[in-house]
C-alpha cells in the first residue's frame, strides 16, 4: 500500500504576487517544493517514529521523496513497505511469551517466542498448531498505513502550509539578486 502526500503549486498566482520572470518563478517553485518535501519527510519520520514506537531510522527507510523538476512542479513524500516485524519494537522474551512496544505501548504476546533462524534472521514467532512447526512471524504497524492516519496527514499538511510560501519568497529573492 502506497500513500502519497503531494505538494502542488499554482505558478500563475505566484507570478502575479511576486514581481519576477516566469522562468525565475518556475525555478524558485521547484527549489521550494524540494525543500518543503525534505522538511515533510523529516516531520513524518519524527511523527511516525513516536506514534509507532520504533526508531526513526526504521521509519526513514520506508519514506521516499519524489523531487520536483522544472517541467513537473510537484513533489511527493511516499510511505512504502510492509508492516514492521515485531522484533523491531524493543521485543523481549518473558516467561508467558514475548513482550514488545508497538504503537509505543508495552504489550505481552502470550504463547510467542523470540528465535534466531539458521539464516541469521531474528524475530517474534507463534506456533500455528500444537506441533513444533509451522510457525508464523508476528508484525506491528507499517509506515504506509500509519501515514494515512488523519493525525499524521494533518501534521504534515501544516508543515507544508507553514513553510512553502516563505521558502518560495526566499528562493525568488535569491534568484533575482
Amino acid at each position: 500500500m502506497v500513500i502519497s502526500i503531494s505538494v502542488k503549486s499554482d505558478v500563475r498566482r505566484a507570478m502575479r504576487s511576486l514581481d519576477a520572470k516566469p522562468a525565475v518563478i518556475q525555478k524558485a517553485t521547484m527549489r521550494a517544493l524540494n525543500k518543503v518535501s525534505a522538511q515533510v519527510k523529516t516531520q513524518a519520520t519524527r511523527t511516525l517514529a513516536k506514534r509507532m514506537g520504533v526508531p526513526a531510522k526504521r521509519v526513514r527507510a520506508d519514506l521516499h521523496i519524489q523531487k520536483a523538476s522544472p517541467h513537473r512542479l510537484s513533489a511527493s513524500v511516499t510511505g512504502t513497505g510492509r508492516s514492521i516485524k515485531l522484533i523491531h519494537f524493543r521485543a523481549r522474551q518473558t516467561r508467558p511469551g514475548a513482550a514488545a512496544s508497538p504503537w509505543g505501548k508495552r504489550k505481552k504476546f502470550p504463547g510467542t517466542f523470540i528465535a534466531d533462524m539458521p539464516s541469521g534472521h531474528r524475530g517474534v514467532f507463534k506456533r500455528k498448531s500444537k506441533a513444533s512447526h509451522p510457525i508464523k512471524e508476528l508484525y506491528g504497524p507499517g509506515v504506509p498505513k500509519e501515514m494515512a492516519e488523519k493525525a499524521v496527514t494533518k501534521a504534515l499538511d501544516e508543515v507544508v502550509k507553514e513553510k512553502f510560501v516563505s521558502l518560495l519568497r526566499h528562493e525568488v529573492g535569491r534568484l533575482t539578486r
